[in-house]
């Protein structure tokens, strides 16, 4: 592999498929004790959820709708609503025309902006929608606001992850996560990236003390890795970014953590889709991946994104 840095068209479309590979590749895995899938990881497991090897589930398909509507639209949480509806309702956005795998506060808050309400009340703000379906999603937020501030940066990313997570606690989880990933984006190293984000938020967090107090606790072992509470997701993935020398060596062990496989990857396999550029995927995860039906909208959005680097 070569020492040279990507630049930015590659991190831009590397975030992206490091989200959807990340969490294909977890797929297989997920619901499974630590260090179950063994390394390297294949492409195709034992088909968790009855489907084919290559197949993202929600995190995928709702990073998919949050960025096209992004590209097309802007920033629009109405819109966003939308296109997540039509992923769960009409199976868009997905690798093989079947949505599975919602989470129970996103389809709860899909129940509401189905019946009309606006998207920016639609998330529960209660202490069950602490897991981590809004930061799962949330990159294309980074992606797409390479030169806003970082209180706007933050702004946004709690906005949209609260259009089903409305707890501070994911809502802040985000931030960190767009932070990070901006950082990246901009050339940092993992570990300053990591290491800087609570003096960012401290600036942007001066008048909510509570919120970071919260950023604070995010960035402390929990429960233990790998697990759905949104401050274990985002740990593992910071872990395995910080901890891993290359695309697959992150990926791989954010998967190694068990439990919600699919997410922990997604989540970190963004991030070092950043950090090591598109080309770092490896080329038998890509031949499992391109095999989906659905792939065509990965490949769409991919060249839209990378047209904006």
């Amino acid at each position: 592999m070569s020492d040279s840095q990507p630049n930015d068209r590659q991190r831009l479309i590397g975030g992206l498929l490091g989200v959807i590979v990340g969490d294909a590749i977890g797929v297989p895995w997920e619901f499974q004790p630590a260090n179950t899938a063994p390394r390297p990881t294949p492409a195709a497991g034992f088909e968790s959820f009855q489907q084919p090897p290559g197949t993202w589930s929600d995190d995928g398909s709702m990073t998919l709708a949050l960025l096209e509507s992004l590209l097309e639209v802007g920033w629009d949480l109405d819109d966003q609503g939308r296109r997540f509806l039509a992923w769960f309702d009409d199976a868009q956005y997905t690798a093989t025309g079947v949505c599975f795998d919602s989470g129970i506060a996103t389809t709860a808050a899909l129940d509401r902006i189905r019946a009309g309400t606006p998207a920016a009340e639609a998330g529960s703000d209660g202490e069950q929608s602490q897991s981590n379906g809004g930061l799962m999603r949330i990159l294309p937020v980074a992606l797409m606001g390479r030169d806003l501030s970082d209180a706007d940066l933050v702004a946004r990313a709690e906005a949209a992850t609260a259009v089903t997570h409305a707890h501070p606690r994911v809502m802040v989880a985000s931030a960190i996560y767009v932070l990070v990933a901006r950082a990246l984006l901009r050339g940092e190293a993992p570990r300053p990236a990591i290491e800087g984000v609570l003096d960012r938020l401290g600036d942007i967090y001066a008048h909510t003390p509570d919120k970071l107090a919260l950023a604070a606790s995010c960035l402390v072992h929990k429960s233990g890795l790998g697990h759905a509470y949104v401050a274990d997701s985002l740990l593992s993935a910071l872990t395995a970014l910080e901890q891993g020398s290359s695309f697959r060596d992150v990926v791989e062990l954010a998967i190694s953590y068990g439990h919600d496989t699919d997410t922990t990857a997604a989540i970190a396999g963004g991030l070092a889709g950043i950090q090591y550029g598109a080309a770092a995927v490896p080329e038998e995860w890509m031949v499992a991946m391109h095999a989906a039906p659905g792939w065509f909208i990965v490949d769409t959005l991919a060249h839209q994104l990378g047209d904006r680097g």
